[in-house]
């Protein structure tokens, strides 16, 4: 899973654009979802179906998108200041085109790990809400002479904290392998490569090699 600023984990990939707007008062935070349709029968077929679809080759089914746009601006005596950061994030989600016709047991592990999936993504979104409120905190009690210097001033503090957020955002996705690569859903699917079904050896019978005797004449 990855967060893109780009942070898909989805990375979360980052846009900023930051410009006056009309006066709001500190961060909002919007979300979206958008889906792409994997397909297969068994939790194996649904696997094979997940790999077409992953990131960068790195068994990340999911991405969370994240834009940071123009903030609010309002000024005062004491000059122009931040007032307003707009949020949005896109959590891009794997959706099975027909999860009714699973058999039972594929279909209980395929929601358990839709479930997981959509919990990684809201969690990297969680933390870059985080981050956006403490940007927030930075600079909007700072007091510029323009309102074009508080914009210039919220970019240089984002330019700051951006290494930290990726920081704490990869740290999480490195914590969570684990929990990845140990989930039902995963081991299941996985089970059939790397842990072919044994047959039985067949016994090999060797033949009597017949000895020619040469009687004396």
């Amino acid at each position: 899973m990855r967060s893109t600023i780009r942070l898909v984990l989805g990375a979360a990939s980052m846009v900023i654009a930051l410009g006056p707007e009309a006066a709001r008062a500190a961060p909002s935070f919007s979300t979206a979802y958008s889906y792409y349709s994997v397909s297969g029968t068994t939790a194996t077929g649904i696997y094979a179906s997940l790999l077409r679809w992953q990131i960068n080759r790195s068994r990340h089914f999911a991405s969370t998108s994240i834009s940071i746009g123009k903030p609010g601006t309002a000024s005062s005596a004491k000059g122009c200041r931040v007032d307003h950061l707009p949020v949005k994030f896109l959590i891009r989600l794997p959706k099975h085109s027909n999860e009714a016709s699973l058999p039972a047991n594929d279909r209980r592990l395929w929601q358990q790990f839709s479930s997981f999936v959509r919990k990684h993504e809201e969690t990297h979104r969680a933390i870059w809400m985080g981050c956006a409120r403490s940007l927030y905190a930075r600079v909007a009690g700072f007091h510029a002479r323009s309102c074009d210097a508080a914009v210039k001033n919220a970019k240089r503090v984002f330019e700051q904290t951006r290494g930290t957020c990726l920081k704490k955002d990869a740290a999480f996705d490195a914590a969570e392998r684990r929990h990845f690569d140990s989930h039902p859903f995963i081991r299941a699917a996985e089970a059939p490569i790397y842990r072919p079904i044994k047959t039985r050896p067949t016994k090999l019978v060797a033949k009597k090699r017949k000895r020619s005797v040469s009687l004396p004449n």
